[in-house]
């Protein structure tokens, strides 16, 4: 049977709630139509903190009650509270469930998260661990953490389980509180596409999340405190994800975006990724020529190496040893710029040391016109 034929229970709330409407609508344009929704009733919660911590002008269209709108899908609708699991067992028994997706719940137990062979995945709007609890978005901030959506099969602690991935959210400089929020929300139906997707595929990977502990609920004064940190996260995180959207460019030698890249953010034309890779040495060792010669013609500096000392030129040679009509005009365009081929790595070797091993004799002649 075809995933998409398959009974899957869909978490969600019996009133009207906009994750549960479009949840459960988004998981029907992608094909399953053998949807299970399990509604629970509404509760009061306590200490609810009702306070608007910022302006919201967002027109949003009010969902339709989840009864109503499982009754115009023609969809199977279970009034039960998510922590009753004789009452769950029953339903899972009776469709032979093995999956659960939770488009609005409160603490599911484990007596009914063991009931799903599969598992029961969550969209929580934060990256876990750093953001795990009620407060995401102010743990978000408050951590420096990227804004997204952590996508993970649920255990019986509060955001922990498996972790499956992390769609990150776009963050523009413009960003307000408001449209921060719905953005996130937003990719929360990203991410369960993309999950639809990859479990249609079998494809699904899984790691343990490490969670010690969960952050507790902020005081309104934390969450005040938290907030005027907003623009200096908002400036830290723009800044990275064009970092790495500058990187990911320079090896995939898309020149255009690489331009405009450079051209909102000058001062990226040196910055060093997390393994110290500059977009000078992503460029080279990806063979994206169009693009060294550009950085090259900005400014980048020929000899800037990584953490170990391994020099663009270093770089640059690694796919072209023992290559037929191998194209050398990177190396030239590094040496015609400054770049400076007797120099040494941490480990006190060259570049000429490195190509002699490999044994490419063309590649070497070349390269020994090139040291000063």
């Amino acid at each position: 049977m075809s995933f998409k034929n398959e009974p899957v229970v869909v978490f969600a709330y019996d009133f009207p709630h906009r994750k549960t409407y479009d949840f459960i609508l988004d998981l029907m344009a992608l094909g399953l139509r053998n949807l299970v929704v399990l509604a629970a009733p509404h509760k009061e919660l306590k200490n609810t903190d009702r306070r608007v911590y910022f302006p919201r002008s967002l027109i949003v269209p009010p969902p339709i009650g989840t009864p109503d709108l499982c009754e115009s899908l023609g969809l199977k609708l279970h009034l039960v509270d998510h922590g009753d699991s004789e009452k769950i067992r029953k339903i899972v028994d009776r469709y032979d469930i093995k999956l659960g997706i939770v488009a609005g719940a409160r603490i599911i137990p484990g007596s009914v998260i063991e009931l799903f062979s599969e598992g029961i995945v969550n969209f929580h709007p934060g990256k876990i661990p750093e953001t795990s609890g009620l407060d995401s978005l102010y743990y978000t901030i408050k951590n420096m953490a990227p804004p997204g959506v952590t996508v993970h099969y649920i255990d019986h602690k509060v955001d922990a389980g498996r972790y499956i991935s992390f769609e990150e959210t776009p963050i523009s400089l413009h960003e307000t509180l408001e449209t921060l929020v719905e953005n996130i929300y937003q990719t929360q139906r990203i991410a369960l596409r993309r999950f639809v997707d990859s479990y249609a595929a079998r494809a699904v990977k899984t790691e343990i999340i490490d969670r010690p502990k969960k952050n507790q609920p902020m005081t309104p004064d934390e969450k005040l405190v938290t907030l005027a940190g907003f623009e200096s996260w908002r400036s830290e995180i723009h800044l990275r994800q064009q970092t790495e959207a500058l990187l990911v460019a320079c090896k995939d030698g898309k020149l255009k975006k690489v331009e405009q890249i450079l051209a909102a953010h000058p001062g990226l034309l040196g910055v060093a990724g997390k393994q110290g890779w500059t977009p000078l040495i992503v460029a080279c060792f990806n063979q994206s020529r169009e693009v060294v010669q550009y950085l090259l013609e900005l400014g980048a500096d020929p000899n800037q190496a990584g953490l170990k000392g391994t020099t663009p030129a270093m770089y640059a040679k690694t796919k072209l040893i023992n290559q037929e009509n191998a194209d050398y005009s990177i190396l030239d365009l590094l040496y015609n710029s400054g770049a400076d081929f007797s120099r040494l790595d941490i480990f006190g070797k060259d570049i000429l040391h490195y190509v002699e091993l490999s044994g490419d004799r063309q590649l070497l002649e070349k390269i020994a016109k090139y040291v000063r």
